[in-house]
């Protein structure tokens, strides 16, 4: 190791505190590699510790709004997500945004094709009136306007296309819900 300080030199204190840490910093050092590992082992242990206390303390079931004009579809997204979730279904966005008044939802599915106002257009008002609600537009057209507007004014996580596996719905729906559990 090299001195330091030398005879005649005007370093400063904190540079002389520094260009010590840099030495014991360096990657070829055996000081920084114990360093990086305990930084490492405590960072992991926190962020293990935040998981645990956070499913602890979230008992409650991620809660699920499906809205569907058809009683088939809806059937089908309920069997879908009924064991993991606490689902609630609507057959029109009138009804979906009467509940949406009294009820605080995780995420919302939505068809795109009902009557009286279409999933984009409900979508942008559940955007308005919970804009931390997930929000999934599922649809058998490949519009590429109803996407944009749906990307854009009713800022939806993601597109599902029809027909859709149940699988794929399930695991976008775990993944999201995984995210707001650990984040």
């Amino acid at each position: 190791m090299r001195p330091l300080l030398s005879a005649g030199c005007s370093i400063q204190p904190k540079y002389i505190i520094t260009g010590a840490f840099s030495q014991l910093l360096s990657p070829s050092s055996s000081f920084y590699h114990s360093y990086l590992k305990k930084e490492l082992r405590t960072i992991a242990d926190e962020a293990f510790k935040r998981i645990i206390e956070s499913s602890k303390s979230d008992n409650k079931k991620y809660k699920i709004l499906i809205v569907d004009d058809e009683e088939d579809n809806l059937a089908l997204l309920y069997r879908t997500l009924r064991g993991k979730y606490d689902i609630t279904k609507a057959t029109s966005a009138i009804e979906a945004l009467e509940i949406l008044k009294n009820e605080q939802f995780d995420c919302i599915l939505s068809d795109h094709k009902m009557p009286l106002m279409d999933g984009v257009e409900f979508l942008k008002r559940v955007y308005d009136l919970q804009p931390k609600t997930m929000r999934l537009l599922v649809t058998a057209y490949s519009d590429v306007k109803i996407l944009i507007d749906a990307i854009n004014y009713a800022k939806i996580y993601r597109y599902i296309k029809k027909p859709y596996s149940p699988d794929e719905l399930l695991m976008i729906v775990e993944n999201r819900s995984e995210e707001r559990r650990v984040g």
